[in-house]
């Protein structure tokens, strides 16, 4: 008798013989048992692009189960594993979920409300007094919304910063999505509504730090530096580091804010934050457009980490934030989309698009972040400034540049036409009479 057993990536065998005919044949009879790991969902056959700095990996199987991820690799040489769903992910990618680094969730109810206004007026007039009459049962039902068109767009994490921040919790808990909330603080001079606002972040800090089972983590939201007073900014600081959560604030979004700031205080918008000592590794700093060098260098040194939120800044016409120069800082940056109201969509992949071409065409310089390693700080770049979190994956259509993508990384000097035509991938105007259908991809020769 023979039995082995298999348990995941280790294997182990037990032998036993037993004759069971005349010596003279050499037959053996056997048994094998086979003990698989139980998943509740395999994807076969897509291409896996890890982000860790490992290679691309094509006809990958990913295994998952209870949410969480068992096997990430080549199918060749993957435990023995068995799932009750097997999904077909040939014509695939598979990536790690993306992380949205600024956004107002529960505003998808505000979406295409207030269009072509000035950052002020769209504030003072429109914005705000509409969400002083939202409730929570409002931003609740705003919010699930939210997860629903981010899930669809492969986004699994986001940094919100809102009112009622509890009901944003429970959408997250129900849409099984993580992330960072942040109750929103503003002053707008009224100093006893930055009190309460304060008061109302630091208990659900306490109440709601690693909610829905570790999936939600808490920040406070002081607005900006120009709704909030140097005393109550410092007063947030204090707490935030008591409380050992981050914060997230708005900064340098417009030049039109940021006059108002150094009128009052005789400094920027960076300045004044240094001062207080207001500045941490903690600090989520959403936009950072207008800022000069030496306040580059100061987030730098402090470990200011900044969200680019390139599609509402076109929007709201607020500028083009020096990604380039911030990177060289040494800044993290990661990307996100602004509320729905100032995006008019919560799609990653429109925001990764456009936040890569913007500053191109505002420098007119066709390199600027032309680098194809932007896709890859896209999503790295993002999870700095959220701490280690389980990854999730997130499958889509790479159509036809998925076959290629790490070969054209490695041709820099190449354009991507004479690339694609020196290694025949590019079909000519006689081969373009042939279907996408009946075209061999692989050798540039129509299919017989």
């Amino acid at each position: 008798m023979l039995s082995f057993c298999v348990c995941a990536s280790q294997t182990s065998a037990v032998f036993s013989f037993r004759d069971r005919i005349p010596n003279q044949y050499h037959l053996i009879y056997f048994h094998a048992t086979v003990i698989a790991t139980e998943a509740d969902l395999i994807i076969r056959g897509c291409t896996i692009l890890p982000m860790n700095g490992r290679e691309i990996i094509e006809g990958g199987v990913i295994a998952i189960k209870n949410s969480t991820i068992l096997y990430v690799g080549q199918e060749t040489g993957a435990p023995f594993i068995r799932a009750e769903k097997v999904m077909d992910g040939h014509g695939k990618v598979a990536i790690p979920g993306l992380i949205n680094c600024h956004t107002h969730l529960a505003m998808t109810l505000f979406r295409g409300i207030a269009e072509d206004q000035e950052l002020d007026r769209w504030l003072t007039e429109t914005i705000w007094p509409l969400e002083a009459k939202l409730g929570p049962e409002d931003v609740y039902d705003g919010a699930l919304l939210g997860c629903l068109e981010m899930i669809k767009s492969g986004t699994t994490c986001f940094a919100d910063m809102y009112f009622h921040e509890e009901t944003v919790a429970k959408a997250v808990e129900v849409a099984g999505l993580r992330a960072t909330l942040a109750p929103g603080i503003i002053e707008a001079g009224n100093k006893r509504l930055g009190e309460d606002l304060l008061e109302r972040g630091i208990e659900m800090a306490r109440k709601y730090q690693g909610y829905a089972r570790g999936r939600v983590s808490i920040r406070l939201g002081p607005h900006s530096a120009y709704t909030c007073s140097p005393e109550l900014l410092k007063e947030v600081r204090e707490k935030a580091s008591a409380l050992h959560v981050g914060m997230h604030i708005h900064l340098a979004e417009s030049t039109e804010m940021a006059s108002l700031v150094k009128k009052e205080h005789d400094l920027s918008e960076v300045e004044l934050l240094e001062s207080i000592g207001f500045l941490k590794p903690d600090v989520l700093a959403a936009h950072s457009i207008h800022l000069s060098e030496g306040e580059m260098q100061i987030l730098a040194r402090r470990g200011v980490k900044v969200s680019y939120n390139p599609v509402a800044n076109m929007k709201m016409a607020q500028g083009v934030a020096r990604v380039k120069d911030l990177l060289a800082s040494g800044i993290t940056v990661g990307i996100g989309t602004d509320g729905p109201a100032s995006n008019n969509s919560l799609d990653m992949f429109d925001s990764m698009k456009v936040g890569r071409s913007s500053p191109k065409s505002h420098l007119c310089r066709s390199h600027n972040l032309a680098s194809p390693k932007r896709f890859k700080d896209g999503d790295n770049r993002r999870g700095k400034g959220f701490g280690s979190a389980r990854k999730r994956w997130f499958t889509r259509d790479w159509k036809k540049s998925r076959r290629h993508f790490s070969r054209v990384q490695e041709a820099p000097s190449d354009t991507c036409a004479q690339y694609l035509r020196k290694h025949r991938l590019l079909r000519s105007r006689k081969r373009c009479r042939h279907s996408h259908r009946g075209w061999n991809r692989t050798n540039g020769k129509p299919r017989s």
